[in-house]
């Protein structure tokens, strides 16, 4: 697939894409934020009459804010062979706004060309979900053994802009169940001790059900 820049792309708005006002007040893990954006730099695909483009482009402006809320519990050994355990849970709420021209410019075969902006003028940020969840237990054996499980979520999402005459895509939400388990050696035989690490991770494990 061709990428290609708009004529007027603003190249500064890819760096952090030009934060104007960020606030957060933390207390006993609740945040709270808020960010204004200039020329925010979003993907999207223009359709043509023989191929479909991918192409980066500025909207107009863009802010969001929302809260965070952390919890970290460490959990008492209910087993002699435990070191030590942990359970998290981390999640986010949200609200953002996009406001996007009307018209688009590409170079297109040489040629300047303009395409209508077919995603809402007001819409979400461009991958930014209204909710976020993520929730885990790593626990670690006496014996270098460590196990972690993990399930997080998200709301739906713009995953594609749309420009021309295709339309915006759109990320459905999806629950994602991840265990991850890792056994350390050491190896003192030598001189030198020696550190090995073996990680097993299997992803998706609700795609089983």
């Amino acid at each position: 697939k061709n990428i290609n820049c708009p004529t007027k792309y603003n190249s500064s708005a890819i760096d952090e894409f030009l934060v104007i006002f960020l606030v957060a007040a933390r207390s006993k893990g609740i945040s709270y934020f808020k960010k204004l954006f200039t020329n925010p730099v979003e993907a999207g695909k223009v359709s043509t009459t023989d191929l479909i483009y991918k192409i980066y482009n500025n909207s107009l402006s863009a802010e969001t804010h929302g809260i965070e809320l952390e919890l970290r519990k460490n959990i008492p050994a209910f087993l002699n062979s435990i070191k030590s355990s942990q359970f998290f849970i981390n999640t986010t709420i949200s609200d953002s706004k996009v406001i996007s021209d009307d018209q688009i410019e590409i170079f297109v075969n040489g040629a300047n060309q303009s395409f209508a902006n077919q995603s809402s003028s007001e819409r979400p940020i461009q991958g930014q979900s209204d909710l976020i969840f993520n929730m885990g237990y790593d626990i670690t054996l006496k014996s270098r053994l460590n196990i972690a499980i993990n399930y997080n979520t998200f709301s739906k999402r713009v995953n594609s802009l749309g420009f021309g005459v295709a339309g915006e895509e759109y990320e459905m939400p999806f629950n994602s169940l991840n265990l991850t388990t890792s056994k350390t050696f050491i190896d003192c035989r030598s001189r030198d001790c020696r550190i090995y690490k073996f990680t097993v991770k299997v992803k998706n494990i609700l795609n089983f059900f």
